[in-house]
This record gives structure tokens, sequence and C-alpha cells, in this order.
């Protein structure tokens, strides 16, 4: 479930996201990705590897180096969740979303208890960033040897997934929106994140808005004068 979340968290499409760009970004797609994009166009993701992402994130948790949080109800709060909570609702670490809880679920009137029990599918899932950012370090502190063994030799990245997470959190957080200029978004991106091209941005945002049809993402074009 993607929401709003508190600066300094992410949501767990978000999490996942940068979590597989610090495990992949730089190796070569695997042979069906590259023929579904080249037979649809625009970006196909690799569902293999978004699993993957998903479960070092969830390995994470019950590890407790990641720490999953639920914010919602009215008004808005924020409770931890402990590892074994999660672990009772697979379809939330499938998805992400409280939105199939049932009251049969052991922590049901647990949650409702917290969020209303008419708030349950407005909850969202989240992390602390710093969190995923120092599982990040680690995954890509693992690769390391492993690339330098096996002669790998690493090609251009592609960030069209840590753009793609980076443009969502900043539109949460309002610091930018679609009557801005690309432009302006693109350093916002960039200071984040690295070098990221205006096309690539631009990319993004045309994506993130023909998956989601989320007005956040129709950036305004100018009409040329006749």
């Amino acid at each position: 479930m993607s929401g709003v979340v508190p600066i300094g968290y992410l949501t767990f499409r978000e999490a996942a996201a940068k979590i597989e760009v610090a495990m992949f970004a730089g190796t070569p797609d695997r042979a069906a990705v590259v023929k579904a994009r080249e037979r649809y166009g625009g970006d196909v993701g690799d569902g293999a590897a978004s699993q993957k992402a998903v479960n070092e994130l969830w390995a994470a948790v019950d590890a407790e180096r990641v720490r999953p949080v639920a914010v919602g109800g009215v008004p808005r709060r924020l409770v931890e969740l402990n590892p074994a909570l999660t672990s009772a609702i697979p379809h939330l670490r499938r998805t992400g979303g409280f939105t199939f809880l049932r009251p049969r679920n052991a922590h049901y009137q647990e949650i409702t208890g917290w969020f209303g029990i008419h708030q349950i599918a407005n909850i969202t899932l989240a992390f602390r960033d710093n969190d995923v950012g120092k599982l990040c370090s680690r995954l890509r502190q693992a690769r390391r040897p492993k690339e330098r063994l096996s002669g790998e030799k690493r090609g251009r990245p592609s960030i069209q997934a840590s753009i793609r997470a980076c443009i969502v959190e900043l539109i949460d957080q309002g610091k930018w929106d679609a009557t801005r200029s690309i432009k302006a978004l693109t350093r916002l991106v960039g200071s984040k994140i690295g070098t990221a091209s205006e096309d690539s941005v631009t990319r993004a945002v045309d994506n993130l808005y023909a998956e989601t049809s989320d007005r956040r993402f129709s950036r305004h074009r100018k009409s040329r004068q006749r």
C-alpha cells in the first residue's frame, strides 16, 4: 500500500525499490526481462529481483536491523511493529498493506484498537529510512568481494527504480509537485541519489503516472504557440 508517511520513513514499495537497486544495480538484466522490454517497451520490472529485495527487507526485520511501523488512524499516529506480529500477517509481508486483515487473525483486535476498526484500509506500513540505508550499504558491501572474484565487469547501472522511489518520497514530503518544473525535480533527485539526467527523471514521472493514474505525477506540459 502506498500512502503518506512521516519524514525520515519509506513506504513498503519505496524501501523494496531502494534495496533492489543496492542488490542489482550494474548487473545485466535477465534475458526474460530484456525480451519483455523489447516487446512492450518502457520500464518492465524484474519480478524475481523485486521479490529478492522484499525477502531481504523482511530478513532484516526478523534480525531486528530494520524497524517497521504502522501509520494510520484519526488523528494519525505511528506504532512500531515487532517482527512476530508482521510474520503473523502473511498478506502484510507480501503487499505491505493491512487491507485483508480479518477478525480471525490473532492481532486483529490489537491493530484495530490502535487505529480504529474502520481505518484498516488506510494504515500504511513504513520503515525508517536510516535503517533501510544501512541495510543497502551492507548489501552493496557483500556484493563487492563476489564481483572481484568473478571478474564481473559492471556496466552503467539502471537507476530508474531509485529515481522513481526518490520522486515518490519528494512528493510525499511536499518538496515537489506537478506545478513545478522537471528541471527543479531533477536537481532535487540529483541531490539525493547523485547524477540523474532530466530525460531519466521525465521518463520516471511519466511512467509513474501511466502506471498509477495518480495526478500527483501528471506533469504540466507547455502548449506550443502557433
